[in-house]
């Protein structure tokens, strides 16, 4: 099987493929939110451990969106906040994919681009930075487009790099490589 994940998504299916290295044969890590962009993002990160952030900031306000494509943009609903919980949630699943990271195994094609005002630049590099055992890595950093890749203005450039990736993919995975057990600990166990 493949697996695609977009933002948070990417380093969900990361995990997954860490935790099943023989079952995933493409692996495909769309703006892969391993950092934030922004001091706000980066602040709001560093609490979410302490489980504060709902108390003191339940909502994050969100005003506009990073989409280029006018068209694409007048049909896609901005929603005005979302719970701050969720950043918790973020930061765990961050925490997990920098240690399934370097137990994935298979073909990785990790996509970023260079208006993305979610995700850091530096997160795409560290992904692949952090692929160590994989059969083989390609990034591709596009100059143009915001963090929702496969909707804005190159979702055309990323839907034929993400085929040709996958029809690349041997259906094989390595067979010299030993399985590992990755534990996904749960490092921040309380909710709001």
């Amino acid at each position: 099987m493949h697996l695609v994940g977009l933002s948070m998504g990417a380093l969900l299916a990361a995990c997954a493929a860490a935790r099943s290295p023989f079952r995933v044969g493409g692996l495909v890590l769309l703006a892969p939110a391993l950092r934030l962009r922004g001091l706000k993002a980066r602040v709001t990160t560093r609490l979410s451990p302490l489980g504060l952030l709902p108390s003191f900031k339940p909502w994050i306000i969100k005003t506009t969106t990073d989409i280029q494509d006018p068209a694409t943009r007048a049909l896609s609903p901005i929603l005005p906040a979302y719970p701050s919980a969720r950043l918790e949630d973020l930061h765990q699943v961050q925490s997990w994919a920098r240690d399934a990271l370097p137990h994935v195994l298979g073909p990785t094609l990790v996509i970023d681009a260079a208006q993305d005002r979610v995700v850091r630049r530096a997160s795409a590099r560290e992904v692949v930075s952090l692929l160590k055992r994989s059969a083989r890595v390609r990034r591709v950093h596009l100059a143009h487009g915001g963090h929702i890749l496969p909707r804005d203005v190159a979702s055309a450039r990323v839907a034929s790099e993400t085929v040709a990736f996958l029809r690349s993919c041997e259906p094989a995975m390595r067979a010299d490589v030993e399985p590992v057990d990755v534990k996904l600990a749960d490092t921040a166990s309380r909710r709001a």
